[in-house]
């Protein structure tokens, strides 16, 4: 499944993006790995630094420019994964909203299968 990050105007600055590493939308996009409840873990190609906080987003696809789920986070782990740029990420959520909870909890039941996944339909999730 498709998902993103986003760093929070706060800690910007400890990452040195290369030009064209963010998508059009001003994120850096990866493939989401595991979600729950708690956090999520994402490859990524972009270093990014433990302890930043970030928006996780997951998508439909990369060109998506509007996130199913968006929640807030601080990275946890970082772990290179190969000599190319790769990266595996443990991202927990943190200050979740009523409405963001909602969304995670709707997107983990469709995942299990419990519920049906409606192409389009924005307002289920």
């Amino acid at each position: 499944m498709s998902a993103s990050i986003t760093l929070t105007d706060a800690d910007t600055g400890q990452l040195r993006v290369i030009p064209g590493v963010l998508s059009k939308h001003g994120r850096i996009n990866g493939t989401l790995m595991d979600i729950s409840s708690g956090g999520a873990g994402l490859v990524v190609s972009e270093y990014v630094p433990r302890w930043c906080r970030v928006m996780v987003g997951v998508h439909r696809s990369e060109e998506d420019g509007k996130s199913i789920v968006s929640a807030p986070g601080v990275v946890r782990r970082v772990q290179m994964l190969d000599r190319r740029p790769s990266y595996l990420l443990g991202v927990s959520f943190s200050d979740l909203d009523e409405d963001s909870h909602g969304k995670l909890i709707r997107l983990l039941s469709m995942i299990d299968g419990q519920e049906e996944i409606v192409p389009g339909d924005q307002q289920r999730c």
